[in-house]
């Protein structure tokens, strides 16, 4: 069997981002894809708010990201997404 046009694309989907605040409330939201200095998003200054949601369009299946959250008492917490699940 032949094929005269073969193509190949990146896998694409869309990520959503929900973070609730504990009690201080989010000020600055950041995601970055594992291996990359820029991020692929940055909230900018937030008035601390108690919840944050974003859909972030085509971003590629293959990457890892990591979401950054900074609260208003200036603490900083990164979760890493997709998570690995051990035995898998």
């Amino acid at each position: 069997m032949w094929y005269d046009d073969f193509s190949v694309y990146r896998a694409e989907t869309d990520l959503t981002i929900e973070v609730d605040a504990e009690a201080e409330g989010i000020v600055h939201v950041r995601v970055l894809a594992e291996d990359e200095a820029e991020p692929v998003f940055a909230s900018g200054h937030l008035d601390s708010v108690e919840r944050f949601s974003k859909t972030l369009e085509d971003v590629p299946t293959e990457e890892r990201y990591i979401v950054e959250v900074t609260g208003a008492d200036g603490s900083t917490h990164r979760t890493l997404y997709p998570v690995e699940v051990a035995g898998r």
